[in-house]
C-alpha cells in the first residue's frame, strides 16, 4: 500500500506510516488506505463516512379532544387547579453579604494553589516526571553533564548539526531556526543569530555555520562581525584545524572540498557524489550513491568500502554504523547496521527503524513508528524512551538528548524537547512564555 500523505510504502498490515507518523484509516470498501477525514476514497471512489438515516419521519399532533373515548384509552386526565403561591421577593441582605464574600476568599485561594502551588502532574507521577506528559517552561533545573563525543557531533551534523558544546557554553538552534548560546544549566542566554542556520562549529571566539542561503558563514561568539566567508551552497560542514570540509555541488556532482580559512583557498578531494561526511585525523569516511568510501585528507588514496546503498554514516571506534534501505526502497523501516573495518565484517543491530539515528559511546538512539528509543551497544537491550510527538531530529549534547518533535502528522509547528538518556526530565527547551523567541 501507500501511504496517502507522504506516498511512502507502508505495509498491509501497519497502522500507521513509518515516514510520516500518519494514522492508517482504510477505505471499508476496497480496504485501501484514505486520508483522514476524507469524505470519499481516492482509490475506488465510494463514500467512507459511517451510514446514517438521512431522512426522517415527521412528527404530529392530534388534540386529545378530538381521540374518541373507548375502552382501549385511558380515562380522561384529570385537570386539578393549583393554588398560586407568593413568593416573597425581598432579598436577605446579610446573606448576600456573606455568599459574596465566600466566592472573593475561594477564588483568591484557587489562584494562590494554582499558580504558587505544587504541580498536578508530580502528584499524578508520585513525583517523577512521565515521558508521555512533557512539561512546559519554566524549565525545571537541569545541568548537561559530559562532553560531545566526535561520533556524537558527526551525527548531529548528519542531522543539520544545530547543536554544539564549547566546553560549558552549549549552543542550540531554537525553534525559530535563529541560534542561542546558554550555560550548561540552560540559564544566561543570549540570541546569537536571528535568521536560520545549519551545521554549528565553533572554534576559539568564531561561530562557523552555513546561513539560510547555504553559504559559509562566520560571526564571533558575542554576535558581532557576522560575514559570509564562501559564497557557494555547501553541506555537512565540519571546520578542523583552520580548515573547513564540507560537500558541494559541481557539474552535477555533490563532491567533498576543503576551504583553508587561513589562506581561502579552496580545493575539491574526490571525483563523485558524497554524503554523511565523517572527518578524522587523516582521512574522511563518506557515503555514495553505490557504497561507503574513504579518502585522504589531502584528497589521495580514495578506496571503496562496502558496496551497496547505505546513509546516516558515524565512524566510531573503528567502526562503521550506518542505515540500510530494505528492498522496498524507502528509508523507512531501514535497518541499523556496523561495519568492523578491522575484521570486514558487518552485522545487522536493528531491524525496521525509522530512518533516524545518533550515537554516544554507550547507545545508539534511532527512531521506531512515532516512537525514540535507545539501543545499549554492549547488552544490546532495546528500550523506549519517548512516544509523545513525531520525532523529527535526535540531537545529542553531553549526557541530554534534544529532540526536534512535531505533535502529529496534521499540525507542522515543531519544538525542541530536552531530556535525559533514560527519558526522565523531559521538557519543552524554548518558549515565547519565557521570551526565549523573537
Amino acid at each position: 500500500m501507500i501511504c496517502p500523505r507522504c506516498k511512502s510504502e507502508v505495509n498491509d498490515d501497519m497502522n500507521f506510516c513509518p515516514q510520516c507518523g500518519m494514522k492508517i484509516e482504510r477505505c471499508p470498501h476496497c480496504h485501501q488506505p484514505i486520508v483522514s477525514g476524507a469524505k470519499f476514497c481516492s482509490h475506488c471512489g465510494s463514500s467512507v463516512l459511517k451510514n446514517y438515516q438521512e431522512s426522517h419521519i415527521e412528527g404530529y399532533y392530534r388534540p386529545l379532544s378530538d381521540i374518541p373515548y373507548t375502552e382501549s384509552y385511558h380515562e380522561p386526565e384529570e385537570k386539578v387547579d393549583f393554588q398560586e403561591i407568593k413568593v416573597n421577593k425581598k432579598v436577605n441582605k446579610n446573606i448576600l453579604v456573606i455568599a459574596v464574600s465566600i466566592m472573593v476568599v475561594l477564588t483568591a485561594v484557587a489562584y494562590v494553589y494554582i499558580y504558587h502551588g505544587p504541580s498536578l502532574s508530580n502528584h499524578i507521577s508520585g513525583g517523577q516526571q512521565s515521558t508521555d506528559q512533557p512539561k512546559d517552561l519554566p524549565l525545571e533545573k537541569m545541568e548537561i553533564g559530559g562532553m560531545t563525543s566526535f561520533a556524537t557531533h558527526t551525527g548531529n551534523i548528519n542531522q543539520e548539526g544545530h547543536v554544539y558544546q564549547d566546553e560549558d557554553i552549549i549552543y542550540v538552534v531554537n525553534d525559530q531556526g535563529h541560534l542561542v548560546s546558554m550555560d550548561n544549566k540552560l540559564e544566561n542566554r543570549k540570541t546569537i543569530i536571528n535568521d536560520d542556520c545549519d551545521y554549528i562549529n565553533v572554534v576559539g571566539n568564531t561561530i562557523y555555520f552555513t546561513n539560510d542561503d547555504s553559504q559559509l558563514c562566520s560571526i564571533s561568539t558575542d554576535g558581532k562581525d557576522k560575514k559570509v566567508v564562501l559564497n557557494k551552497e555547501i553541506y555537512y560542514l565540519i571546520i578542523k584545524d583552520d580548515k573547513a570540509y564540507y560537500q558541494a555541488q559541481d557539474d552535477d556532482l555533490e563532491r567533498i572540498y576543503v576551504y583553508d580559512l587561513k589562506t581561502n583557498k579552496e580545493t575539491r578531494l574526490n571525483n563523485r557524489n558524497a554524503y554523511n561526511l565523517n572527518v578524522l585525523e587523516d582521512k574522511i569516511y563518506y557515503t555514495s550513491t553505490d557504497g561507503i568510501y574513504v579518502v585522504g585528507l589531502d584528497g589521495k588514496g580514495e578506496e571503496k568500502v562496502l558496496n551497496g546503498k547505505y546513509y546516516n554514516l558515524i565512524y566510531q571506534n573503528q567502526k562503521l554504523y550506518f542505515l540500510s534501505k530494505q528492498a522496498t526502497g524507502s528509508i523507512s523501516g531501514a535497518n541499523i547496521n556496523v561495519y568492523d573495518i578491522a575484521t570486514r565484517k558487518t552485522e545487522v543491530l536493528i531491524e525496521n527503524t525509522g530512518g533516524l539515528m545518533n550515537i554516544t559511546d554507550e547507545y545508539i538512539f534511532y527512531t521506531n513508528s512515532s516512537q525514540v528509543m535507545k539501543y545499549n551497544l554492549k547488552t544490546k537491550e532495546n528500550t523506549k524512551i519517548y512516544s509523545s510527538g513525531l520525532c523529527e531530529s535526535i540531537q545529542i549534547i553531553g549526557d541530554k538528548l534534544i529532540l526536534e518533535v512535531q505533535k502529529n502528522s496534521f499540525e507542522k509547528d515543531e519544538y525542541l524537547m530536552i531530556m535525559d538518556f533514560d527519558g526522565q526530565n523531559t521538557q519543552k527547551l524554548f518558549s515565547s512564555q519565557n521570551g526565549d523567541f523573537i
